[in-house]
């Protein structure tokens, strides 16, 4: 089983801290003590070396797909007819990235054809050839220098020098993977220059300051950090939030996979855990196709009722999470799954159900699962159900331990020892006698 692991020195509200997730890790501590921060650290670390490329393609099909808008303006605008499905079939996601290049390339020489013979009937003028460069520096800063035009060839000389210019520093980013990327992506989600972790796959540095590279996870597939239910309640509430909101990025990673992605035939291990959950919550959420009603249903089992996720119980919306990626295959042994303090939306008796399941996902599954907590129940239930399920060796606990006179927090390792964990909790009941008759 490979091993990931992260170590952190003053960083927050951490002042140190090395976590490793091999199958089931815990972290557990009071608000404020850096739960978050690390499970968000983690997520941000992996989900970038598993998009890198992904990423730096996107960023071009950018370039290619505001390109293709300011031709469609510039043939409007000069009343040149042309086939508009031309345009609109290059945005059906029909396309691999060498199918989607060559399409772009004959939508770019047919729109240049159609430009040229305007301008052999009518000469553009200088103001006019001005105005072109003009619409294709501002979307996107290529370098059509209006000084360097002369005649409607130079506009697409230019451009097609500066997207093969484009194409080979995406190739030379993909090849080197350059750290500095990686660091500016971290500034951005963290608002800090502090780069002051190290993260490994098993004994290999992903971020290798030595060699100034980003290197590849080769352990996962996946990762989706869940912490709160409640994204998928909300119909399009992700959509309406700022993109640089990076609080709730994640939301819209996990909602967008589970709605692009099409239900899966289960695995006989699969279908088990989903039983269990269809159990626990007395039906089965899936993704509703009328999406006008709403984007997810609840059926229940008993009597069939439908009814829109919104609607249901937040316990029920928790369950759901996990249902959905189940039955769209996202859960499996390359699947990293990160959760923040699910006991938040749960009935004392359905924590303890919550628990099972997250250990049978990686008994059944091989998901490797990083939960945090601060729930007593939510802790001794795994503890000790994944010793009933012979799995207490996949599981290791984290105890947030705060540095006397100060507001940051070292992280102790205690493997399967949950009793520091419960010391720590008797603090609240510590208060209830302050406060208490």
């Amino acid at each position: 089983m490979n091993k990931l692991r992260l170590q952190i020195r003053d960083f927050k509200a951490i002042a140190h801290a090395d976590i490793e997730v091999e199958g089931i890790t815990v972290i557990a501590g009071v608000n404020g003590s850096g739960k978050s921060t690390l499970s968000k650290l983690f997520y941000y670390i992996i989900k970038l070396s598993l998009k890198f490329e992904e990423n730096q393609e996107s960023s071009y099909r950018r370039l290619q797909n505001k390109i293709i808008q300011t031709l469609k303006m510039l043939l409007d605008e000069y009343h040149i007819d042309y086939d508009a499905n031309w345009f609109d079939y290059l945005a059906s996601k029909r396309f691999q990235n060498e199918d989607y290049d060559n399409y772009f390339s004959s939508l770019l020489d047919r729109a240049e054809a159609l430009l040229k013979e305007h301008d052999e009937k009518m000469a553009f003028n200088s103001i006019q050839l001005g105005r072109m460069a003009a619409a294709f520096n501002r979307p996107f800063l290529l370098k059509l220098n209006s000084e360097e035009i002369h005649k409607l060839e130079d506009i697409f000389s230019i451009l097609n020098k500066e997207l093969e210019n484009r194409r080979l520093t995406i190739d030379d980013l993909i090849r080197r993977r350059p750290i500095d990327i990686f660091e500016q992506n971290m500034q951005f989600y963290f608002k800090t220059k502090n780069t002051t972790f190290q993260f490994d796959e098993d004994i290999t540095p992903i971020i290798d300051k030595k060699s100034g590279r980003f290197n590849n996870i080769y352990s996962l597939e996946n990762i989706f950090y869940s912490d709160t239910p409640m994204t998928f309640s909300v119909s399009g509430i992700e959509r309406r939030l700022s993109i640089t909101d990076v609080n709730v990025l994640h939301w819209k990673d996990l909602k967008e996979a589970i709605l692009d992605t099409p239900d899966t035939m289960l695995s006989v291990e699969q279908e088990s855990v989903n039983e269990e959950i269809k159990n626990i919550i007395s039906g089965e959420v899936k993704v509703n196709e009328d999406t006008l009603v709403s984007e997810f249903t609840y059926t229940r089992s008993t009597d069939d009722l439908k009814i829109g996720l919104n609607e249901s119980a937040t316990g029920i919306k928790s369950f759901a999470v996990l249902q959905m990626m189940l039955n769209k295959g996202l859960l499996n042994d390359r699947t990293l799954l990160i959760i923040d303090e699910p006991e938040t939306h749960l009935h004392p008796q359905w924590i303890v159900e919550y628990a099972r399941i997250i250990i049978l996902l990686n008994k059944k599954l091989g998901v490797k699962i990083m939960i945090a907590s601060h729930n007593p129940d939510m802790i001794s239930a795994i503890r000790y159900i994944s010793e009933r399920e012979s799995v207490l060796d996949t599981v290791c606990f984290y105890l947030a331990e705060k540095i006397a006179d100060s507001e940051l927090y070292n992280y102790q390792k205690l493997e399967t020892d949950i009793e520091p964990i419960f010391e720590s909790f008797n603090i609240a009941l510590d208060r209830i006698a302050d406060y208490g008759v």
